[in-house]
């Protein structure tokens, strides 16, 4: 419960960030994600990490890396019960002008019948001239 109150207040702070866009090499970001998320309960464990040829975008460099951070963990955590986690990054494209990037693994996963629900937490739940 403490873990996700802690997460929580952290997202919460996030939406009251000022942005700051500047060049970001994704290769580096996660790279930099990656050694954050494999701590020494993970070292023991067998995870392949795929990560393709990243661009470099412009974008907020410490809300990227909170992202790419999260995706990772994520990624890491929920595959822990596979003999071999298999972690990957990479580029689908370009979706109107902007950089489309995934991960993906072979963990668990969800339940398809509630995928609708998956990211909830990121509605706005008030009207945009409220600001």
């Amino acid at each position: 419960m403490g873990q996700l109150i802690d997460d929580l207040l952290s997202f919460s702070r996030m939406g009251r960030s000022q942005l700051v866009k500047q060049r970001v090499n994704l290769n580096t970001l996660v790279a930099d994600a990656q050694k954050e998320v494999t701590t020494e309960s993970v070292a023991s464990r067998v995870i392949e990490w795929q990560v393709g040829r990243l661009p470099d975008v412009d974008a907020d460099p410490a809300m990227l890396r909170l992202a790419m951070v999260n995706l990772l963990s994520n990624a890491v955590k929920y595959s822990a019960p596979r003999p071999v986690a298999r972690i990957e990054v990479g580029v689908n494209g370009a979706v109107n002008g902007e950089v489309v990037v995934f991960v993906r693994d072979n963990g668990v996963g969800f339940d398809r019948q509630y995928a609708h629900k998956l990211f909830g937490v990121f509605q706005r739940l008030h009207a945009a001239d409220l600001r």
